[in-house]
């Protein structure tokens, strides 16, 4: 009987734990089921998030694309912009050198009808300060005043003077008779020894006031009184050994040209002695620049010796500008393998 019950209580106790056992289990697997759900609800979530992050992925490559579309277009654009740039260049070149060719035929044309003037005036002569007799003077006043001019000034016989074969004669235009300051007087012969014989008299105008030469182009009078300026300075030539012919001057049988700047362009400051201007080398000069009240000028000269270059600085200080308040100057010359060089910067050297 003992042993049953004990058996019965056993069996009570296994009931108890089983009871207990399967409840744990269910608690378990209830939490397991929870935490697979959750699970699963992750999956899903990282599942839409990835899909997200695709998509995402997507988008940005495609907006990659277009910027790369873009580039490339835009280096087309820029490789187009080179080569109209590099067509441009090649054009301006061109026209470059249409314009010096241009400019050179403009300077032979100029030349050429300086020339053809020139032979149209070499039986003209110019008479100045000849008074006038008439506001208006006729061709016939003109010509009395010539012959008059001739014979009283010039000393030439009263029949040579009115026999003079001159089929015109006139005042040269512009400006006013007052008198005091008469347009000059224009002549053309017909005959050259005519103009010859009347030039065998100019000595005797020295000591006046009046004047006779031939008659040249505008821009030939321009250079030929550059080249009395020049001719002026020879002070070592002899005065039979320089003389102008046309607009050329000519130093001892050969023909020269002077380091000088034309008289309407250059500064009017001639006083240069100390120059010798037959051993000078050519002189570049700049036009004069003008900035902030302020007159700037530049010249330069190859120079081989020192010599040379002391011309080049007495060429200097006679041309530059009118009273400078400045000057500088450098020079490097190799003699010998040595080089001898100076540069000075002072207002003393003026």
């Amino acid at each position: 009987m003992a042993t049953l019950e004990a058996v019965l209580s056993q069996l009570q106790g296994l009931r108890q734990e089983t009871q207990e056992l399967r409840a744990e289990t269910r608690n378990n697997f209830s939490n397991t089921e929870e935490q697979l759900n959750k699970l699963g609800n992750d999956i899903n979530s990282l599942g839409i998030g990835q899909q997200k992050l695709t998509d995402e992925v997507h988008s940005i490559t495609g907006r990659l694309n277009a910027i790369e579309d873009k580039i490339n277009v835009h280096d087309k654009d820029i490789d187009s912009e080179k080569q109209e740039i590099s067509d441009l260049k090649h054009r301006v070149k061109l026209l470059e050198s249409i314009v010096v060719n241009q400019k050179d035929q403009i300077k032979s044309l100029e030349n050429s009808h300086s020339e053809m003037t020139a032979r149209n005036m070499r039986n003209n002569l110019v008479l100045y300060r000849v008074p006038e007799a008439a506001e208006f003077e006729t061709f016939e006043q003109s010509l009395e005043v010539a012959q008059k001019f001739f014979e009283n000034e010039m000393k030439i016989p009263h029949e040579k003077a009115i026999g003079y074969d001159i089929d015109r004669a006139h005042r040269m235009p512009g400006g006013k008779n007052t008198g005091d300051s008469p347009r000059p007087l224009v002549l053309h012969f017909i005959k050259s020894y005519d103009k010859s014989d009347v030039m065998k008299h100019k000595d005797d105008l020295d000591q006046t006031k009046f004047a006779v030469t031939d008659q040249f182009p505008p821009e030939w009078s321009e250079q030929r009184l550059t080249l009395k300026i020049a001719m002026g300075q020879m002070n070592d030539v002899p005065k039979k050994e320089k003389k102008l012919k046309q607009n050329k001057l000519i130093v001892k049988g050969k023909t020269f040209t002077p380091n000088v700047l034309s008289p309407t362009t250059a500064p009017k400051q001639y006083d240069a002695s100390k120059v010798k201007w037959e051993e000078t080398p050519k002189v570049e000069w700049t036009d004069t620049i003008e900035e902030k009240g302020n007159v700037f000028q530049a010249c330069g000269a190859k120079v081989n010796t020192l010599q040379e270059a002391q011309l080049i600085l007495d060429v200097a200080r006679a041309m530059c500008i009118k009273n400078p308040t400045h000057m500088s100057y450098g020079y490097i010359i190799d003699s010998n393998g040595q080089d001898n060089h100076h540069f000075d910067d002072r207002k003393s050297m003026i």
